[in-house]
This record gives structure tokens, C-alpha cells and sequence, in this order.
């Protein structure tokens, strides 16, 4: 027996998403300090938490696991992410906001 699947081809995400993350991730990092006693983590920290929270882990060596990794998301899947961390911070620090200008 065979199973042939056919769906449109999607491509990965955008380089605007790339920066809209980065500017989002950054934003957090500068103003979850306010929320947790002062202690601050880089933006790449809360990529890799971000990426285990919604993405979740896959095994690792000597069974820790890795966060998933954000580089294959096609658009649409990329979209909801960064939805989701959006979502996330809102309700997570109190008064948190975040305004992103594209580039010119």
C-alpha cells in the first residue's frame, strides 16, 4: 500500500519575522527583570526558552534534551510562535508592552 500526500509548498520564515522576533525576544529581556526580581537573561536565553516552552524538547545526549529548533518553521507555523510568546508575555509581566517598527 502507498500514501501519496500533495500540499502546497510553504517557505520558511521571513527574514521580517526573523528581525520581529529578535526585536520581541529583546523586549522581554529588558523588561522581564521588573518581574523577576531583577535578574536579567539575554535574548538568546529566552529564544531557548521560548523554543523548549512552545516548541518543545527533543532527546539529547545523556538524555537532556534540546529545544526544538526555530530554523525549519515554514511561515505560517512561524506566525503562531511568535503569537504564542506574544500571548504568553502579556499574561506572564504585568504591563508589558511592545511595539515593533520594520525597517525601512
Amino acid at each position: 500500500a502507498y500514501l501519496v500526500s500533495i500540499e502546497e509548498m510553504k517557505s520558511r520564515r521571513t527574514l521580517e519575522q526573523n528581525a520581529y522576533m529578535w526585536a520581541l525576544l529583546t523586549a522581554i529581556s529588558q523588561q522581564a527583570p521588573a518581574h523577576m526580581g531583577g535578574v536579567y537573561y539575554s535574548p538568546h536565553v529566552w529564544h531557548k526558552y521560548c523554543a523548549s516552552r512552545f516548541l518543545g524538547v527533543e532527546p539529547g545526549p545523556w538524555g537532556h534534551g534540546v529545544p526544538r529548533s526555530t530554523a525549519n518553521l515554514k511561515v505560517g507555523e512561524f506566525c503562531d510562535y511568535l503569537a504564542q510568546i506574544e500571548a504568553w508575555a502579556i499574561d506572564e509581566f504585568s504591563g508589558w508592552s511592545f511595539e515593533y517598527e520594520a525597517a525601512a
